[in-house]
């Protein structure tokens, strides 16, 4: 286990001047008529504007029984100008561009895809501030409202459809990206084979389902009492891991133990990038003692809170400190382990031996 604390008080923000790694995957290599995104700052909001839109997909979770999500994309773009957009028709959202035109993507595969699970009682687009900050660097990002747990829609206590419903909803979710129609602007734009998956609060449990924490069989009762044998399986048969993943990043929450019990974490593919706040309930010490063997970072903000990684709102560390430090945390860890970029920049944020923020102390175990 090695330790670093982190001892410059403010954003450092040096452009990296990476060029794509040698081993980067053939189909992810940067087009040389557009901009190369592993030269941009991760310390800052990338180039492009950021564009939204939003639809809704049915699927069958088990057969017999079908489920109907709405999904939310962010993704780059030139236009300068587009309507304001509502989060899940509901909430007012930011910045974003309604229905604007996608960018060409900078990578030959398509744009690489970040995928979002919200937490308990949440919508899509809970921590939209992450989701425009890849968008910005060229990802396409997209986040389902988990049905039957939304802010103005939930059942509680929830069911044990709940379990599997999460992951399998963004697993449904990516996938919609690439089933867009011949005559959708994204149609063909979309590389999920280069994916990070990510989740706040209740969505981290979701994330570590996605990264194949076994669910214990002798727990069934806490996580799927009275399931059918076809409900059982998607639990113990591997069906909720998402082989695609490349890299998984867990905001905010704990190891649910009533889930996985206290060794379910540890069958887990990796890496993982694991960020709490100081003034939350969540991820302790022990826990990630516990994990000693699986390839996680832990990074710990002083000061920050439960929405320090979403809606913000945190009277101990101020909004936009606490999005710039997750934010440029979470894409070069992104850009390390989903695009293979090994600039000292990045790679140095992400071992901790780059400064980012005195309030970020960094924990790794090796795997």
């Amino acid at each position: 286990m090695r330790w670093f604390g982190l001892v410059v008080g403010a954003m450092v923000g040096c452009a990296s001047g990476a060029t794509p790694s040698d081993d980067t995957d053939t189909d992810t290599d940067v087009l040389p008529s557009g901009p190369d995104p592993l030269t941009f700052d991760v310390m800052e909001p990338g180039p492009w504007n950021v564009g939204f839109r939003d639809w809704e997909i049915t699927y069958a979770p088990i057969p017999g029984r079908e489920r109907t999500v709405r999904v939310s994309v962010w993704y780059p773009t030139e236009a300068t100008a587009g309507p304001s957009v509502r989060y899940s028709g509901v909430v007012p959202g930011g910045p974003e561009l309604g229905d604007a035109p996608p960018a060409s993507p900078a990578w030959a595969a398509g744009f690489p895809v970040v995928a979002y699970s919200h937490g308990d009682q949440g919508y899509g687009a809970t921590s939209a501030f992450l989701m425009r900050w890849f968008a910005s660097h060229g990802w396409i990002a997209v986040a389902p409202d988990h049905t039957d747990n939304l802010l103005w829609a939930t059942v509680d206590p929830p069911p044990s459809t709940h379990w599997y419903d999460r992951p399998l909803d963004v697993r449904h979710a990516i996938d919609s990206l690439g089933d867009r129609p011949t005559d959708d602007p994204l149609y063909g734009l979309v590389d999920a084979e280069h994916l990070l998956v990510t989740g706040h609060s209740r969505g981290t449990s979701t994330v570590w389902s996605l990264a194949g924490a076994t669910h214990l069989p002798e727990l069934q009762d806490a996580w799927c009492p009275g399931c059918s044998p076809e409900e059982v399986a998607l639990f113990t048969d591997g069906a909720l891991a998402e082989p695609r993943a490349d890299a998984f990043l867990p905001l905010a929450g704990v190891i649910r133990t009533s889930v996985h019990g206290t060794t379910g974490q540890r069958s887990v593919t990796g890496p993982f990038l694991l960020m709490t706040g100081s003034n939350d309930h969540g991820f302790h010490q022990d826990e990630f003692d516990a994990l000693d063997g699986v390839d996680l970072t832990w990074v710990d903000l002083d000061g920050g809170c439960h929405q320090t990684f979403a809606l913000g709102t945190c009277a101990t560390l101020p909004t936009d400190d606490g999005f710039a430090m997750v934010a440029t945390y979470a894409l070069a860890f992104a850009r390390q382990h989903v695009l293979g970029d090994d600039d000292p920049m990045v790679t140095g944020i992400v071992d901790g031996s780059v400064v980012v923020d005195t309030r970020a102390s960094l924990w790794h175990h090796d795997p």
